[in-house]
């Protein structure tokens, strides 16, 4: 009988493991509910929020009149995919998502239906989210309202979430650093020309430093 001295390990996370050290891993597979009251509270109360803007979106624009059908295909002229991206068969928006591993560039001219696949994308990370409190809270934020006179785009993040969502700096930082955000960005076509690359510059920081889940429409 080893005389090692059995270790219990636990993470947060949707499984917690327990390993004997010098042994064989033994795993037991069990849930973990590592929310807080107040903090389920917050999610909660996020994702009302968020779906009350995504419903008005969608419902005054021609989604509730006719079926939208958009082309969806890889563009390689923009963005590098991986070989296991591409063997994916993508029919809608949220197997493209979940092909990029929730980094996304939705491109087309004007008109052709960005922003509402993106609302629809929304709606759809709404209701996983609303299912599984690992999954991000998806937010919608508009692009037109960032400049360079932000330090970096977090600071730009943060403000939007209490203009837009009435989120508290700190709540916001704590789902910024956390990644519990997966950010839909619109309106990068009313950036002002002079300053796209700046914004674009931004946003590929920020996505070094946090790796959060990102889509963002632009025209193309």
């Amino acid at each position: 009988m080893s005389n090692d001295k059995e270790i219990t390990q636990k993470a947060e996370g949707k499984f917690i493991a327990q390993a004997d050290r010098g042994g064989v891993a033994i795993v037991n597979v069990t849930s973990s509910d590592s929310l807080s009251e107040i903090d389920k509270r917050h999610r909660n109360d996020m994702l009302r929020k968020v779906e009350n803007r995504v419903e008005q979106k969608l419902q005054a624009s021609l989604y509730r009149d006719r079926a939208i059908n958009i082309q969806l295909d890889f563009c390689h002229d923009l963005v590098d995919y991986t070989d296991e991206a591409e063997q994916n068969i993508i029919s809608d928006i949220s197997q493209a998502f979940d092909a990029t591993e929730g980094r996304l560039l939705i491109v087309g001219e004007p008109g052709a239906g960005k922003t509402i696949l993106l609302y629809t994308l929304g709606k759809m990370l709404i209701k996983r989210a609303s299912q599984e409190d690992l999954n991000a809270i998806p937010v919608i934020l508009n692009l037109s309202s960032w400049s360079p006179s932000y330090v970096n785009f977090k600071e730009w993040v943060i403000e939007e979430l209490f203009n837009k969502y009435d989120v508290s700096g700190n709540l916001a930082k704590k789902w910024i650093d956390s990644n519990t955000i997966a950010f839909l960005l619109d309106g990068f076509d009313e950036v002002s020309n002079d300053t796209r690359i700046d914004c674009i510059a931004a946003i590929n920081d920020f996505r070094s430093n946090y790796h959060a889940q990102m889509v963002v429409c632009i025209i193309w």
